[in-house]
């Protein structure tokens, strides 16, 4: 019983190692490359406002799929979309799908945040998804958020990726 234990603790060390790495290789890239950078169609948005909360708070990282086919999206899901109006010109926005229309064969979305008294965004194309949400890192914020420190940055990835390396 005790080696069955054993060696089901010695692969789970292995699996988080493995994810590990590849969670510093992603923050890696990310950081090069800059923040909307896709990875095997993967993307992790750092949420900067509270207007998600209590679902999504600040600080957390949302790891999303890009999205290919927009009629797969449904009432509910969040999404990340860049915006192109207002205040959300330019902006990657994280918000809630609450409904979806279909004009032409393309799909039109209307978001808005989860928090109480969240005003409606405006109309949301298909054409400005950028991703739909999988599932939220928590403490995965804070790493990022020292990220942008360099000294921190060298500390954290590189020096210890070129070690494993």
């Amino acid at each position: 019983m005790m080696k069955v234990l054993k060696k089901i603790f010695s692969i789970a060390k292995k699996v988080l190692f493995v994810l590990l790495i590849f969670m510093m290789l992603f923050l890696l890239v990310m950081k090069i490359k800059g923040e909307n950078t896709s990875i095997f169609g993967f993307n992790m948005y750092y949420i900067a406002s509270d207007s998600m909360e209590p679902s999504l708070k600040v600080g957390d990282i949302v790891l999303s799929k890009n999205v290919k086919d927009y009629s797969e999206l449904k009432t509910g899901d969040v999404i990340t979309y860049q915006g192109k109006v207002g205040s959300y010109a330019g902006k990657l926005i994280t918000h809630k799908i609450i409904d979806i229309e279909e004009k032409n064969g393309r799909y039109i979305f209307t978001t808005q945040g989860t928090k109480a008294g969240a005003s409606v965004d405006p109309k949301v194309d298909e054409s400005q998804v950028v991703a739909v949400k999988i599932c939220k890192i928590p403490l995965l914020g804070s790493l990022v958020k020292l990220m942008n420190n360099t000294y921190v940055f060298l500390l954290v990835i590189i020096v210890p990726l070129a070690v494993v390396l």
